[in-house]
């Protein structure tokens, strides 16, 4: 009767729903442990190729920032160059009507407001164009037995709506003067050619002041302002009151 050779014990397995892991021969350990180790290296790996692809990304992010700063900037000066060159190309035609006016002009007050008026164009370039500067006034006899008055100033844009009198130096306020509506389209329409702009005023010979005027005569007491909004944009200029 042959001996009964026993059988080697089945490996015991994971028993499903007992929640317990049969021990694991000594070879399967040590490969575990051997993977565990491979595994840790391959995240170290990877932690250190992450970093080094966040800072590259970081550093292509940087360059493509400063290329469009300097995009914009080179957009925002050219702009900026172009709109001032728009300007001067006004001031410049401006320039050369009133140096035109003046070898033509025959009449001793279209010489003044036309020398004054060069002197401001030739003081003030597309920057100092952007606020109102007042070139020349005046206050003229009629000879009806009224008075007139004209007003002339230099900026980029027609913003003045509106002129201020004030009747003597010692006065604090003066009377303020809208700019007709006409007046003010004129002025629009101007502004495609022009930087010089102007306003005039009538009283007849029976207004209420007529006879301030005539005291004011010869004198340089009256003075005047650009306003707009109510806001005075000048400081107040002496106005030339003609006898």
């Amino acid at each position: 009767m042959h001996a009964r050779t026993k059988s080697p014990q089945p490996q015991r397995r994971l028993a499903l729903g007992r929640g317990r892991l049969d021990p694991l021969p000594e070879l399967d350990r040590r490969s575990v442990k051997q993977t565990k180790t491979c595994v840790n290296h391959f995240q170290r790996l990877s932690l250190s190729e992450l970093i080094l692809h966040d800072s590259l990304i970081s550093k292509f992010i940087k360059r493509i920032a400063c290329a469009l700063s300097v995009f914009c900037a080179f957009v925002l000066l050219y702009g900026c160059s172009d709109q001032e060159h728009a300007i001067e190309s006004r001031r410049a035609s401006a320039a050369a009507f009133y140096k035109s006016r003046l070898q033509s002009t025959t009449n001793p007050i279209q010489e003044v407001w036309s020398k004054e008026i060069l002197a401001v164009l030739a003081a003030v370039d597309a920057k100092g164009l952007a606020q109102p500067t007042l070139a020349s006034s005046a206050l003229i006899p009629r000879k009806n037995g009224g008075w007139g008055m004209y007003a002339f100033w230099v900026e980029s844009m027609p913003t003045v709506d509106a002129v201020e009198l004030r009747l003597s130096r010692t006065n604090t306020i003066g009377f303020s003067l809208p700019i007709p509506g006409h007046q003010l389209r004129q002025m629009e329409s101007a502004a495609k050619v022009t930087v010089v702009f102007g306003m005039e005023k009538e009283w007849d010979a029976d207004s209420d002041l007529k006879v301030k005027f005539d005291r004011m005569a010869g004198t340089n007491e009256m003075s005047i302002r650009l306003i707009r909004g109510g806001i005075p944009l000048t400081e107040w200029k002496s106005l030339h009151v003609y006898k």
